[in-house]
């Protein structure tokens, strides 16, 4: 062997045992410091943009929820003043047709006067068949739509009281055009008697009901 080859295996092995990437036969890693900064940089990067998520998320929260209350204090408004129309509106009500009853208890005690004269009195005054035609409540049969608004018990005397001075108005006028002046007129006669009856009980019964019942709204 030369002894230029003896000093390159030398050199060789020196190299070998030197060089950073072969010492003790295992690889070595070095770990650059930008790296390690460039990790960090994400980390922080992370929880900014977690803490912002969170920042965003709460403040829509928030958003949503003043949204909400004031949707619902707009939802209450609205309700208290729909009550408060409501109320308004039956007391017009209860108003308009306790002076419709009052007027038809007027004009049927007159009738009844009229009709206690006897079956011989029935045509001698021409107003009395106008005041027969007129009886009605005008407030009740314009508002018919408007009566569920009443308490049930209400609504229900004056539908009866409607349908009493019904009835009587159909029966006067059959009596009027067919019967006076006939053998019948004495048989019908009592009839019309007892329909007005029925007109001034059922009119009663309502007009204690609205008062009754408007008392109870005030």
């Amino acid at each position: 062997m030369s002894s230029w080859s003896a000093i390159d295996r030398s050199l060789l092995a020196t190299e070998a045992w030197q060089n950073p990437v072969h010492q003790g036969g295992i690889m070595a890693i070095e770990i650059c410091p930008l790296a390690s900064d460039v990790g960090n940089l994400a980390d922080w990067a992370a929880v900014a943009v977690a803490t912002v998520g969170s920042v965003a998320v709460l403040m829509l929260s928030r958003a949503a929820n003043r949204t909400a209350n004031a949707s619902l204090q707009l939802s209450k408004r609205i309700e208290e003043k729909e009550d408060e129309l409501l109320l308004r509106e039956k007391q017009l009500l209860f108003s308009e047709l306790t002076r419709d009853v009052m007027e038809a208890l007027s004009d049927i005690d007159a009738i009844k006067t009229h009709m206690a004269r006897g079956l011989d009195s029935w045509g001698s005054d021409a107003r009395f068949m106008k005041a027969v035609q007129s009886l009605a409540l005008a407030t009740a049969d314009r508002e018919r739509a408007r009566l569920h608004l009443l308490p049930e018990y209400v609504a229900s005397s004056v539908v009866h009281a409607q349908q009493s001075m019904s009835q009587f108005r159909a029966r006067a006028v059959e009596f009027n055009d067919h019967h006076v002046g006939t053998e019948m007129a004495a048989y019908f006669f009592p009839t019309i008697v007892a329909a007005a009856e029925d007109v001034d009980f059922w009119l009663n019964s309502a007009f204690r009901s609205l008062n009754f019942a408007a008392g109870m709204t005030k």
